[in-house]
Formats: structure tokens, C-alpha cells, sequence
């Protein structure tokens, strides 16, 4: 079997600071190889210098056995290379046809042939099971959608070698079954493909060959038959995880927080209390409303019927102001679109819901802001330069970690925390839950939203259980399992789809 891609020695440092030091990848027709590594291993860097995003600082590339310099995404276009990022690049004013002929739409005459245009698409969607519609807009459709919609883009001509970079992250299960079924369509075609993955039950599915970097370097390969998850972890991370499963720890009797019948147009007539320093499980399928009831506890949705009582008060959290006054934080799931400032430094993202603790006489206490700020790093762990490098620079876990510490800033009571280790690899992770389980042992009590059950039985210390955005029931750590809390979840829904 050919190789189709082989890169050698590839080297590339930003700023002075090494992040890819002799990395090696050959993928051959037809084969599909899964990169992992940890957040900040070198995997987006190693990918954006095949797609000519950046350019290497030494090293060669070969393409079909032929030596190609890919200075440009042109370039990589031009010889048959492709990427799915993991952000979206589409144009939500324009439909589905439009955004997979961008910048190449047939014409006729001198003007864009829109039918011939919509008829091409709808059979590059039919031909690969995507059920949509060619003429539909895209800011109408869900993430999952506009997900597939990426990947069509990607595929539609003549695609020799395709990178997927965590393609999985919106998708449900049905959805993730329909993508496996068009990269198997894709490998006998004799496609090379690039699978970058944190989940190894996907790559065990679909990867012929496993490739993982640490710290820019490759720390080993293994066929997918000989992969095991301790395999794959310890060239990851260089040391075992252990996951524990012990909840937060002893939890105070003292009840911080009382939800009684609180709706929204989300969700409908929550109950559940809170007790200090515990550390609340929120789960469910896909679109059962446990995104939205932290916003509403948050008011960031707006409170129809109910009261929230925190410490025996009655309090009105009408907007995000008014909940951050009351003792409430809360760490959105999207941290780069919500959580963070990408284009300000650690120090001023660390510091912006507390600025007026820096505030003196109108001027910020640049000293006392700084001072805090490296007290945060150190406390919290974060890998960086210093603070004053960009967050947008940081990996995943490590911004993450600067979306928890700006929070625990201002102190607060009550914390609000959705998907804290989504796309985020198995050491930051192991470093996030043993952050949260040392809040809640300081006193601060955590609701918490995850997709993953794992996640969900590691740290909660009682699960709440959301369906149809109501409660379908809540368990005691003693009672709650996978099978217990899909039972409550489910109830007749379909797994498959978007619950």
C-alpha cells in the first residue's frame, strides 16, 4: 500500500517556543490513522502545516511519493487535501448548496447556476446518508447539521486525503453511525484519512492505525488491534490515570440552595436543594434541558413561575448581573465563544468579573491584578508562559482551567458549570476533577452538566436526572449507575436520536 501523505521531521516553533520537534506521519490509501495526544501535543499544529495554514519550520512533506511545499490552503486544495475543523467555517445567511460550493459554484452565462448548483449538492448528500436538504439555510439548521454539512463540503470532488478534527463533538449516536458509514465509503475509495480523536471507543470503530504526540514529539504507534486504553494513556500522558469515584467527599448537611417550581420556556417545574460543598450531577439525552436550566437558575432565560432561595433568601436572579451579585458563577459549555476573551490575556480574562476588587479612585491596581492573577495560575495549575499570554494561545484543559479560576475569583456560593472537560484530553481532565472536587471541599456547592456518564458518576455526589425539561428523578450516589440514570433519562425515547 502506497503512502499517500508522509511527513518528516517536521519542526515548527512559535515565538521562540517549540511546539512540534522532528514530529514523523506517514498515512497510506486508503487508510485511516487516528492522531491523539493530549491538548497541546502538537496534533492542530501538525495538521494546519499539511493544510499549508502554517508553514513548517524544517522538514519535507510528500504527497502521492511526490515532495510538495504546501505554503498555502490553495496549495493543499489544489493536490487534493481537506480539513474538517472542529470550528465551524460556514455562512449562516447563505444555504447548504452555497457553503459546499463556496468559492466554486458552477456557472452558466456568466451567473451562478443555483440548480445545477442545489442539484449537485443534494446528491452529495443523498449519496453519503446525510438527510438534509440542499436548499435549507444554514443558520437554521442544529450544530449536528451544520457538523455535516462541513464534512460534505470537504468531500464533495476530488478529496485524496482528509483530516477530521474531533468530527464527533455534536453529533449523536445515529449521527456518529452515519459519519462511520462515509469514512468507510471514503477508505474504499482509497481515501487517506486523518482522524483526530480524545474518544479511543470511536477509534477502536473506525482507525486502522493509532499515532499519538507528547509535547511535539511522536511518543508511539500501535495497530488498532493491539490498542488498549492504559496503552494509548500512557504515550499520552506518560503516566497512568487513575479516575476515581468518590464524589467530592464528605458533604455538609447545610442547605445552600432551594429550587422550587422553577420554569422557563425551557424547562418546567424544577424542584431540588443544594447543600454546601455538594456536587450536583446533572444528566440526560441530548435536548432534555439540562443546558437550560442552568440558565435559568443563572438568568440568562427568564423566570416564569417558581423562587430560588439561597441560604434562606429568597433571591431574584432576573439577569447574569444580578446572579453574580446573589453568589452565583457559571462556566458556560462553549468557552471560547462565551467563557473567554481569546485576544486578551490570562491576567485580564482571569480578572474581569472581579475588576472592581482592582479598582481604586477610578485606575486598576495593575500591581494587586497581576499578583492575583499568578496566584490563580499557580493554584490552578495553568500551563503558560506567563500572564500575560494570549488565552487564545492556551490548550484546551489549560483554558478551561482560566474559565474556572476567573470565576472562584469573585467567590462565589453557588457554581454553574456546563461540560467542563469537553474536548479536552485525559491528563487535563484527571487535573480538572480533582480542581472541583478541592472547591467543593472548600464549601462551594457545584451543579454540574455533562454528556458523559463517566464523568457524571466520577464526581457527582447525588444525580439529577432531566427529560423533556422536567425532572425525571434525582439519585443517591449509592443508587446511581449508567443503567439507572438511562432509565430515568429514557423512559421510551429513542437513543439513537436527539432525546
Amino acid at each position: 500500500m502506497s503512502n499517500a501523505v508522509q511527513m518528516n521531521n517536521i519542526t515548527k516553533s512559535f515565538s521562540g517556543i517549540a511546539v512540534l520537534n522532528g514530529v514523523d506521519l506517514t498515512v497510506a490509501a486508503g487508510e485511516v490513522v487516528a492522531l491523539m495526544g493530549e491538548n497541546g501535543a502538537g496534533k492542530s499544529t501538525l495538521m494546519k502545516i499539511l493544510c499549508g495554514v502554517h508553514e513548517p519550520d524544517s522538514g519535507s512533506i510528500f504527497v502521492n511519493g511526490k515532495e510538495e511545499k504546501v505554503p498555502t490552503p490553495r496549495k493543499a486544495f489544489s493536490i487534493g487535501i481537506r480539513a474538517v475543523h472542529q470550528e465551524l467555517s460556514l455562512v449562516d445567511h447563505l444555504t447548504v448548496a452555497s457553503n459546499i460550493f463556496l468559492g466554486q459554484e458552477p456557472s452558466r452565462f456568466g451567473f451562478i447556476d443555483h440548480a445545477k448548483m442545489q442539484q449537485m449538492s443534494q446528491a452529495i448528500l443523498d449519496r453519503n446518508g446525510f438527510e438534509l436538504d440542499a436548499g435549507h439555510k444554514v443558520g437554521d439548521l442544529s450544530i449536528a447539521n451544520k457538523q455535516l454539512v462541513e464534512i460534505a463540503k470537504a468531500i464533495f470532488d476530488d478529496t485524496k486525503t482528509l483530516i477530521l478534527d474531533e468530527p464527533t463533538s455534536a453529533l449523536t449516536k445515529k449521527e456518529v453511525e452515519r459519519l462511520f458509514k462515509v469514512v468507510a465509503l471514503l477508505k474504499q475509495k482509497g481515501v487517506s484519512i486523518v482522524y483526530i480523536s480524545h474518544k479511543l471507543n470511536e477509534v477502536v470503530q473506525i482507525a486502522d492505525r493509532v499515532v499519538v504526540l507528547k509535547d511535539g514529539q511522536n511518543s508511539g504507534e500501535l495497530p488498532i488491534e493491539n490498542v488498549t486504553e492504559d496503552k494509548i494513556v500512557r504515550m499520552m500522558v506518560g503516566r497512568d490515570i487513575v479516575y476515581s469515584h468518590t464524589g467530592a467527599g464528605k458533604v455538609s448537611d447545610e442547605s445552600v440552595l432551594k429550587v422550587e417550581g422553577v420554569s422557563s420556556i425551557a424547562v418546567n417545574d424544577i424542584n431540588f436543594d443544594l447543600r454546601k460543598g455538594e456536587i450536583l450531577g446533572v444528566a440526560g439525552l441530548m435536548g432534555s434541558g439540562r443546558t437550560e436550566l442552568l440558565e435559568t437558575l443563572f438568568g440568562k432565560r427568564k423566570l416564569l413561575q417558581g423562587s430560588v432561595w439561597l441560604k434562606g433568601q429568597k433571591i431574584n436572579n432576573a439577569s447574569p448581573r444580578h446572579s453574580i451579585k446573589s453568589g452565583f458563577a457559571f462556566a458556560t459549555e462553549d468557552r471560547k465563544g462565551n467563557g473567554l476573551v481569546l485576544d486578551m490575556s490570562v491576567k485580564r480574562n482571569v480578572s474581569l468579573p472581579s475588576l472592581n476588587r482592582y479598582v481604586k479612585f477610578g485606575f486598576i491596581n495593575e500591581t494587586a491584578r497581576t499578583k492575583n492573577s499568578e496566584e490563580n495560575v499557580r493554584s490552578f495549575n495553568v500551563k503558560t508562559s506567563g500572564v500575560n499570554q494570549l488565552v487564545r494561545n492556551l490548550s484546551g484543559g489549560n483554558q478551561q482551567k482560566v474559565v474556572l479560576s476567573k470565576w472562584i475569583n469573585i467567590r462565589p456560593t453557588i457554581f454553574l458549570i456546563d461540560e467542563p472537560t469537553r474536548g479536552i484530553d485525559v491528563g487535563a481532565k484527571a487535573e480538572i476533577y480533582q480542581l472541583l472536587r478541592n472547591l467543593a471541599s472548600d464549601g462551594i456547592s457545584i451543579i454540574m452538566v455533562s454528556s458523559e456518564l463517566p464523568e457524571i458518576l466520577a464526581l457527582s455526589d447525588r444525580v439529577l436526572v432531566m427529560k423533556g425539561g422536567s425532572v425525571a428523578g434525582i439519585l443517591d450516589r449509592s443508587a446511581a449507575s449508567e443503567e439507572s440514570v438511562l432509565m430515568l433519562a429514557t423512559k421510551g425515547e429513542n437513543l439513537n436520536g436527539n432525546g
